[in-house]
């Protein structure tokens, strides 16, 4: 497993890591989601693979708790990251509720973790409000004492700009697949030269760019595509994963990759999909 500092942060990630979603919730699109015995057990496998970096949010029901409960002491080697959603400030809402509500997040996280988030990702933020200092106050109150960087999930070209102007944010998350480019190349190395931590997600595209991608027959037109991508791969419905983890895999500034695996299974097939053929 590779490891990689994010950005001007001290966080040394490895290039996998492990989204939470599908722990007992149904997020992927074939609507699969595994129970708490076997998420325990999917998340030591994880570790014991090398992936020390471990992505939940505030709307991940258990994930939380079942990463203490699988790690236990372990937790303190792991990155942790999550996701608050900052719509409600977006609203123009009463700043002294958002507070209030950011922090009740906060402490329940910290509850959970036993340990300070590593990265709060603010989710759902608007492009103006990387260049609000008021929203950025309330934030900065709490980092050190909950949270140790600032990180944003975000999903287009314009978003990473103004993160990148507002100098407040150390990580962005953004979902980057085999057709899903919103974010191209210039913006991401832009990012990468001023500091900024790049993770991507949906690299399967929730479960399209795998090989259950043939039997959601809406989504046929994308086999072609894929088969474009590299003719050298001679890709078939089985690669389908391989080639969506090479694909990100072989970009320098992405930093790490989300993986959105249900099972040891899925994680041992990423892995071997990143190691280098003798």
């Amino acid at each position: 497993m590779k490891y990689h500092i994010l950005g001007k942060t001290k966080l040394k990630v490895s290039k996998l890591s492990l989204g939470t979603a599908g722990l007992l919730s149904d997020y992927s699109i074939n609507k699969v989601f595994i129970n708490k015995k076997s998420s325990l057990k999917l998340i030591r496998f994880a570790f014991s693979k090398g992936i020390n970096f471990f992505d939940t949010a505030e709307s991940y029901k258990f994930s939380e708790k079942f990463l203490y409960e699988a790690l236990k002491k372990k937790i303190y080697d792991c990155v942790i990251s999550s996701k608050f959603d900052v719509s409600l400030y977006n609203k123009k809402s009463n700043k002294k509720i958002f507070r209030k509500k950011l922090l009740k997040f906060l402490k329940k996280s910290k509850k959970n973790l036993r340990k300070n988030l590593d990265i709060l990702y603010l989710h759902n933020p608007t492009y103006k409000i990387f260049g609000n200092k008021d929203f950025f106050k309330i934030l900065n109150e709490f980092k050190g004492k909950y949270f140790n960087y600032l990180g944003a999930s975000i999903y287009n070209k314009k978003e990473v700009l103004e993160v990148i102007k507002s100098k407040e944010i150390n990580v962005i998350q953004i979902p980057y697949n085999l057709f899903n480019k919103e974010i191209d190349d210039k913006v991401c190395k832009l990012a990468k030269v001023n500091g900024i931590g790049i993770v991507v997600r949906s690299v399967f595209l929730k479960g399209l760019l795998t090989s259950h991608f043939i039997k959601h027959g809406k989504f046929k037109k994308y086999i072609y595509q894929v088969l474009k991508f590299n003719h050298k791969m001679k890709i078939k419905s089985e690669q389908l994963s391989k080639a969506a983890i090479r694909f990100c895999y072989n970009k320098k500034y992405i930093s790490s990759i989300v993986l959105g695996s249900l099972s040891t299974e899925e994680i041992k097939k990423s892995i071997s999909s990143i190691k280098k053929k003798k």
